[in-house]
Formats: structure tokens, sequence, C-alpha cells
């Protein structure tokens, strides 16, 4: 009887080579994954995202500072130069003396003296002149500057009762009308209209005028004297016009 013994070993070497072949297979497995490119590698989930940190907070910290910083820099700037305007455009005292708030005055400019404060100021005889309509009226009432001169006939009155002092301003005009016998001659004698004419006189001058005599009349005038005032609104003269009639 022939025995069966033979094929069990081939049947062990077949399960060897299986055996051996998955052992290759697994091998090369391990081979290809190894060697991949980076490239084609499987999508891996992200990382976990950093804790969160305290520097955000802190640069926002910082660029608010520096923004109050700068607007209190500038708001400094704007009081200081407020300041500095204020203290050079604040006016100079002045004294008007006997100025009642006119603007203009007419009457006679009877005396004129130097200040302590180096300035002049004049001893002033306020007349009280006819309007248009004839109705007297004086100082305030005035609303032009009252320049008569070269009349004949009396257009004014004198009701006052006392000397008024004005201060002059150190610029202040002074003028005296140097033509009125021109002026007199073309209204009778030519009949043609002659314009006035003014001369120019220092405050000085006006002073050591007054010293020569009690009437501020200068030399060549008629009459008495019939002069015009300007004041500016601090009360001071900034013109005087010496006119005359004929």
């Amino acid at each position: 009887m022939a025995s069966i013994q033979p094929a069990r070993p081939a049947s062990l070497a077949v399960v060897l080579v299986l055996l051996m072949g998955a052992v290759g297979c697994s091998s090369a497995g391990t081979a290809l994954e190894s060697t991949s490119d980076p490239a084609v590698a499987p999508t891996s989930a992200p990382p976990n995202p950093p804790p969160p940190s305290s520097t955000p907070l802190t640069s926002a910290t910082t660029v608010d500072t520096s923004t109050t910083t700068a607007s209190s820099i500038i708001a400094t700037t704007v009081t200081v130069a407020t300041t500095v305007t204020v203290a050079t455009t604040e006016p100079p005292p002045a004294d008007p003396l006997d100025w009642d708030g006119t603007r203009y005055d007419f009457g006679n400019v009877m005396q004129a003296a130097a200040t302590t404060d180096s300035g002049v100021k004049i001893g002033f005889d306020r007349y009280q002149i006819y309007d248009t309509v004839g109705n007297l009226i004086e100082g305030s009432e005035i609303r032009d500057e009252p320049l008569i001169y070269a009349n004949t006939d009396v257009a004014f009155e004198n009701h006052n009762e006392r000397l008024r002092e004005y201060k002059l301003a150190p610029d202040a005009s002074i003028e005296v009308l140097s033509n009125i016998d021109a002026i007199c001659d073309g209204m009778f004698e030519t009949q043609q209209e002659v314009e006035p004419s003014y001369e120019r006189m220092t405050p000085a001058e006006l002073v050591s005028l007054s010293a020569n005599g009690d009437d501020l009349a200068p030399p060549g005038f008629i009459g008495i004297g019939q002069d015009a005032v300007t004041f500016d609104d601090r009360g001071l003269v900034t013109r005087l016009v010496f006119l005359s009639s004929c």
C-alpha cells in the first residue's frame, strides 16, 4: 500500500512561500511610504492655534496713548498763542480830560500847554453853531467836521461858561487856513471861488504861540477864532483846524 507522507512537505513549502510573499509585500509598502514625495503627502489636520497673546492689547494701548499725547501738545500750543495775542492787542490807556464823547467840536482854542507826560493839552471855548434850518447845535449834535470859514455873518453863538481841556494825540494833525485873504477876495472882488489851503503846525509851535498871547488866533487872522476839533474813540484830539471869517 502506497504511503501519503511525502505530500505533507509540499504543503509546508506552499505555506512558507505564502508567508515569505506577505513579508515581501509589507517591506515594499514600507519602502514606498518612506520614499514618497513630500509634496503629495496626505494632508494632515492643521495644528492647534497658539494660545492668545497679550501683545496686540499692548500695541493698541500704545497707539491710544500716543494719540492722546499728541492732542495734549496741540491744545497747549493754541492756549499759549492766544495768551500772547491778547497781551499785544491791549490798547494803551488815555486821559480824555473834559471830553464828553463827541466826535467833533467847534469853538476857539484859547490856550495850549505841555503836559507832564510830554504831551500837549488845549483850553477850548465851545461854541454853538447854526445848522441848515437855523437851530443851534453843539458837541455830540454835530455830525460832520464843522469847517466854517470866510463867513460874513455870525454863524455861531457862545453860551459856554467854562473852558474845556482836551489832550492832543501824539500824532495829531494841526492845520491853519493860510489863504483866507484870497478866498475873501474871490468872493467879493473877482467872483471866483478859491479852494482853501492849509499850513501845518507842530504841537511845540502851538505851545509857543500860546505863550505869546491870550488868544491862540494865528497871525493874520481876522476876528475871533473859529476852530474845528476832531476826536478819536479814546477822546484824544486827532485833528485841529484853525479857521477864520472874512
